[in-house]
């Protein structure tokens, strides 16, 4: 995750085979990646609160990776409601500042390493300053 925003929530979505997977985190204090949970149901969406406080990070420390580990999966797994992260920027950033989210996906089938990534960017706004003009319509 960028350096600029602070996850707040995970919401795990929905897979298309019947598995158990787990949730992992890295953060700038770790290197590693630390267990956030296990034995998620690829049935259920499930929130996960991940929060200084619920993660017991400390005030300088926060999250920069995430993970989740399905195992061994069938041809064509695949979601059937999207997983999404909810964060917030932090409050100093200017106005009209971008940030570049980043994902990748990967498994071995054989021998072979097949993996996508994908990026887009997002633009940060400020609350308007005034009002707006009216427009007529």
């Amino acid at each position: 995750m960028p350096a600029q925003v602070r996850l707040e929530r995970i919401y795990t979505g929905t897979w298309s085979q019947k598995l158990s997977y787990s949730v992992w985190y890295k953060t700038n204090h770790k290197k590693d990646y630390k267990l956030l949970e296990e034995k998620f149901s690829t049935q259920t969406e499930t929130e996960i609160d991940c929060t200084k406080a619920a993660l017991g990070l400390a005030a300088d420390e926060y999250v920069t990776d995430v993970k989740f580990e399905f195992g061994t999966v069938e041809p064509g797994f695949c979601e059937t409601s999207s997983p999404h992260l909810v964060v917030t920027t932090l409050a100093e950033l200017p106005q009209e500042h971008r940030i570049t989210n980043r994902t990748d996906v990967g498994g071995r089938t054989g021998e072979e390493w097949i993996y996508a990534k994908d990026s887009w960017t997002t633009v940060v706004y400020g609350k308007p300053k005034g009002k707006l003009p009216k427009t007529g319509i």
